[in-house]
């Protein structure tokens, strides 16, 4: 169960990443939370690497396997 929902401010592609910026937030290793991306994913994201950024750190996505989280 998620009790943290987070809506994406922005969404924008930086080189070959796919940021996905949201407003600040406190979260904490392996913590379960729900992202509504507010805006549309552009078409160029492709396979990028997803990136959450808040106003004050960037953090890496990724998926269960230890793999990073791709925009596909």
């Amino acid at each position: 169960m998620c009790e943290l929902t987070i809506k994406s401010t922005s969404i924008a592609m930086s080189g070959n990443q796919l940021i996905i910026t949201v407003p600040a937030v406190t979260l904490t290793n392996h913590q379960r939370f729900r992202l509504i991306l507010c805006q549309n994913i552009p078409t160029t994201a492709a396979v990028s690497q997803v990136i959450l950024a808040t106003p004050t750190q960037t953090l890496n996505m990724f998926v269960r396997t230890g793999n990073y989280l791709r925009a596909d």
